[in-house]
């Protein structure tokens, strides 16, 4: 019991820790990535705005950068995580409860595989709809920022 006791107060410290450095490294990550793009756009002419609207430019920036960062850290991340932490309840059952670490195995392993596998396919469904509404949605935004006159039309 005193070795599953340490382990959580010990795991919960570290996970807020890797959470706090994790999001520390992407904002140092993508910031740099960031300030070279902006200035490239805002030096182009005005005439490169009149075909390619600054909104777009910025959310495909902003697009990009996340999935890089998403890509690059955060996922890496979110692999190590869990399997430190199958690594340390695994330990910590075996030392506690043998027995039920094996009744464990045999039981709980196969069915959260099974289960792991079906509501994966699920939630791609349904995330793959979210993405579909949520292109539809920037297309028509675009479209609306593209048909506003930019200032210099009115002079």
């Amino acid at each position: 019991a005193i070795l599953f006791i340490v382990g959580f107060l010990f795991s919960r410290p570290i996970e807020l820790l890797g959470t706090n450095l994790s999001d520390r490294a992407a904002q140092e990550f993508s910031g740099p990535l960031r300030q070279p793009v902006m200035g490239a756009i805002m030096k182009q002419d005005t005439e490169y705005f009149y075909f390619n609207t600054s909104a777009a430019l910025q959310e495909r920036l902003n697009r990009d950068t996340n999935e890089l960062v998403e890509n690059m850290l955060a996922l890496p991340r979110r692999i190590m995580e869990y399997i430190f932490r199958v690594i340390q309840r695994t330990a910590t059952l075996y030392f506690v409860a043998p027995s039920m670490l094996w009744a464990c195995l045999y039981f709980n392993v196969p069915f959260f595989v099974v289960t792991t596998f079906l509501t994966g396919r699920l939630l791609r469904r349904l995330y793959g709809q979210r993405d579909r509404s949520s292109e539809s949605t920037v297309a028509d935004t675009l479209e609306l920022l593209q048909n506003i006159a930019p200032c210099s039309s009115f002079l």
